[in-house]
């Protein structure tokens, strides 16, 4: 889940939904879109910090249009 303050990693349900368990967070000012490949499979990296850390997601192609706005959602503002 992203927010405008952190990105919260939950558990994930039997369905694949969110479940209630915070894994953990890492808040806005600490991540970086490193990587995005939208496709069959769609990929999204992000990086933690500037210590190479980070994690990669996939989204099936059902979730395309999340992955699209999820990636949308984590670049910079600029202006």
């Amino acid at each position: 889940m992203l927010t405008n303050r952190r990105l919260i990693f939950l558990t994930q349900t039997f369905f694949g939904g969110p479940g209630s368990k915070v894994l953990g967070e890492v808040p806005c000012t600490d991540i970086s879109l490193a990587e995005v490949k939208i496709g069959m499979v769609s990929l999204i990296r992000i990086a933690f910090g500037g210590q190479g850390d980070g994690v990669a997601l996939t989204f099936p192609r059902m979730d395309k249009k999340n992955a699209e706005a999820f990636a949308e959602a984590l670049k910079p503002v600029t202006g």
